[in-house]
């Protein structure tokens, strides 16, 4: 897989438009990778391993099927995709494959990203881009990081292709069934570049940008440690303790401060917690607090192993026609000895995951 970030990434721009602080403020932090990013990483794979083999162009020494597990949704909806966009190959096109495009020229200097997918003919650029996502629909309209990889693949190859007039850019969201797309004029796309992205871009790796709170703080990995991000709920916990002085009881106002905030409020309360972690994790040492290893579980190594050797013992393996029965459920019928007989050699001990916690 090409690299998928930059500081000045394409998939952060939403973000770094909007609040030019963030990319500074962000320097020098512990990622903070989600399950579902690296979820979406997995998926991408397994996209691109499809792409490449609908359209003949699997090479084993350079192209391999990714080695996750995928769910039947994961294989359906990879194929779909791969089936949408050969629909869209013409004879004389080009297609580029998870394709880094660098849009330095029209931003700043060390801004690139990677496609998902590249087509170009003579006049017109298509590029689309896979979203596992199913929590909120993303729009092509105007959309800025399609925009930034429309300014990048036409940075890269307008000396090839001297004709491109247009860039049809598509959001290919298949969990919720979105297919959004939107086309912008070249034109229209180097005065964005001017107005908008080189301004913007130019001030967020200066230093003196400035702070912003909104829907964009979602994504970033300052937002445990940002006051502009916390001052609005410091704000409600201190009028909030001001006002529980005043009586014994909660009043129903303060009920619904609770209610209409309390989400809010919890969800910063844990992005704080998981910053103080990630740096607990690097070294970092918080006055009364430790590290502690979480619990270990115990894991197949190879599940088509399990159900061969269950299988050649008379033993059912699939709970269902899609999924292996797990390891409780075996031991519950056939006993813990007899397991450890039979998969002893494809059950390794996965570690907890770490927590902090008060020291004792």
């Amino acid at each position: 897989m090409a690299e998928r970030h930059s500081i000045l990434s394409a998939s952060g721009a939403h973000r770094w438009l909007n609040c030019t602080a963030s990319i500074k403020a962000c320097e020098g932090l512990p990622d903070n990778a989600s399950n579902d990013a690296q979820k979406g990483t997995e998926v991408h794979e397994l996209c691109a391993y499809k792409l490449y083999k609908i359209l003949g162009k699997i090479n084993e020494n350079l192209v391999k099927a990714p080695e996750y597990e995928y769910s039947v949704d994961d294989e359906r909806n990879a194929q779909a995709y791969a089936e949408y966009i050969k629909e869209l190959v013409t004879d004389g096109c080009a297609v580029m494959i998870e394709q880094k495009v660098d849009f330095s020229e029209y931003a700043a200097e060390g801004g690139f990203g990677t496609a998902d997918c590249i087509i170009i003919n003579d006049t017109k650029i298509n590029i689309i881009d896979y979203k596992n996502g199913v929590g909120v629909k993303v729009n092509a309209y105007k959309n800025p990081q399609m925009m930034l990889y429309a300014l990048g693949a036409y940075s890269t190859f307008k000396e090839v292709y001297e004709d491109i007039e247009e860039v049809t850019m598509t959001i290919y969201q298949p969990n919720i069934e979105n297919i959004s797309t939107y086309t912008v004029s070249i034109g229209e796309l180097l005065e964005a570049a001017e107005t908008l992205f080189k301004p913007k871009a130019q001030e967020a790796l200066s230093g003196n940008g400035s702070f912003n709170k909104g829907d964009w703080c979602r994504f970033c990995k300052a937002k445990g440690t940002c006051k502009k991000y916390g001052e609005e709920f410091m704000e409600i916990l201190k009028d909030f303790e001001l006002q529980v002085g005043e009586t014994t009881t909660l009043t129903e106002d303060e009920i619904l401060t609770i209610l209409r905030h309390g989400n809010e409020i919890v969800s910063w309360i844990k992005d704080v917690q998981e910053y103080a972690l990630n740096c607990a994790k690097v070294g970092k040492s918080w006055e009364g607090f430790e590290l502690k290893p979480g619990r270990s579980t115990r894991k197949f190594t190879d599940e088509k192993e399990v159900a061969k050797t269950l299988t050649a013992n008379g033993v059912e393996p699939y709970e269902n026609i899609h999924k292996l029965k797990t390891l409780t459920a075996i031991e519950k019928e056939l006993g813990k000895k007899k397991v450890e007989e039979l998969l002893g050699a494809l059950l390794i001990r996965v570690p907890g995951k770490e927590t902090l916690v008060p020291r004792d």
